[in-house]
């Protein structure tokens, strides 16, 4: 090569390979190097008798990391249209459109029992990657959510599935989906999100808990008793939002539970998260109220043997609370699913009967 008239040097492209190594290995190196410290660090974060001593602040702290939207939150109800979709042999169906904050709307099914009288306890059944509320509810087609939402509709419960922006979002789990032509970006908008201070899980358990306020203003729900169970990325916001909304009384979380420093979707992850709360800590603050974790040894999107020891990290919270049922742990021999043993239904649904 040449500039203005003077030759230059010229080398093989792969010189510099060995310098651009040692750049990635020091990386790679700083990573495990600051991981390591910053286990310690977690475990001194969140002591169990300073999370029953403090547990407000803890779950402050933590709302911050995610970027929960205080400033978007609300005391009052919100506002609803609903639309009455149909029945069926098990339940009335309606769709939700509800006005989180002005101008911000948030759409889910709403499913109430055929033949009930007077208050229910409320379920909110969560979808996961590439589902809608209408997959996960069965109006569709087959799925891996295991009739979830009929489950709690036989015993009587009314069912609200909320709608997450995951209907484009798809790992390969050997599932089928139906495919929406609704475009969303849940990457683009997380990044921008957390430009603002925000997330989207921060804002999504926001839509969560601010549709809660107002279906505990239904005569058909009992807003003493309210659980929430989901699949995947479902499981991991029935997690979250009972982390975040202590009216949760029993929450169930089935394909995600897992230590994420090892694994996570990009919107999983947050500044600090590894010297404040991983899914283990997040876990603790469900306690005192009942937790169910459902992880399948041929989940094909995270390894079980990493959701391992994050798991036993959890139980001495609940030990500390005096409360160690409270908490379970599964370990199954399926995959990317709730457990096909319905012990972990009925575990979860015990506390809302």
């Amino acid at each position: 090569m040449e500039y203005k008239g003077k030759k230059l040097y010229h080398g093989d492209v792969h010189d510099g390979d060995r310098y651009r190594q040692e750049y990635a290995d020091s990386i790679t190196r700083l990573i495990e190097k600051k991981a390591n410290e910053a286990y310690k660090i977690r475990e001194d974060f969140m002591p169990p008798e300073k999370l029953i001593q403090n547990a407000e602040y803890y779950r402050n702290e933590y709302l911050k990391m995610i970027g929960y939207p205080f400033d978007l939150d609300s005391d009052k109800a919100p506002k609803c249209e609903t639309e009455y979709v149909g029945e069926d042999d098990m339940c009335k169906l309606y769709r939700l459109s509800i006005e989180v904050f002005e101008d911000f709307r948030f759409y889910g099914v709403l499913m109430i029992p055929n033949g009930l009288s007077g208050k229910a306890s409320l379920v909110i059944a969560q979808h996961g990657g590439g589902g809608t509320p209408e997959t996960c509810s069965d109006m569709y087609n087959d799925n891996n959510y295991n009739y979830f939402t009929k489950r709690a509709l036989e015993r009587g419960f009314v069912v609200f599935a909320p709608s997450l922006m995951l209907w484009t979002f798809g790992v390969d789990t050997g599932e089928k989906f139906v495919r929406f032509n609704v475009p969303s970006d849940r990457h683009g908008n997380d990044k921008k999100l957390k430009q603002l201070g925000y997330s989207m899980t921060g804002l999504e358990v926001l839509c969560i808990k601010r549709s809660i306020d107002y279906l505990v203003t239904l005569d058909c729900v009992n807003g003493e008793k309210i659980g929430m169970m989901g699949l995947s990325y479902g499981g991991y916001f029935s997690l979250h939002t009972a982390a975040a909304d202590t009216r949760i009384i029993s929450a169930y979380d089935a394909g995600s539970f897992n230590d994420r420093s090892k694994t996570a979707f990009f919107d999983w992850g947050y500044t600090g998260a590894s010297h404040k709360f991983h899914d283990a800590e997040v876990a603790a603050l469900v306690a005192p109220r009942r937790l169910r974790i459902d992880v399948g040894k041929e989940d094909s999107v995270f390894d079980y043997r990493t959701s391992e020891p994050e798991a036993e990290r959890i139980t001495k919270y609940f030990e500390a609370y005096g409360v160690p049922e409270n908490y379970s742990y599964d370990l199954h021999a399926g995959g990317h699913r709730f457990d096909e043993n319905l012990e972990g239904f009925e575990y979860f649904f015990a506390p809302l009967e």
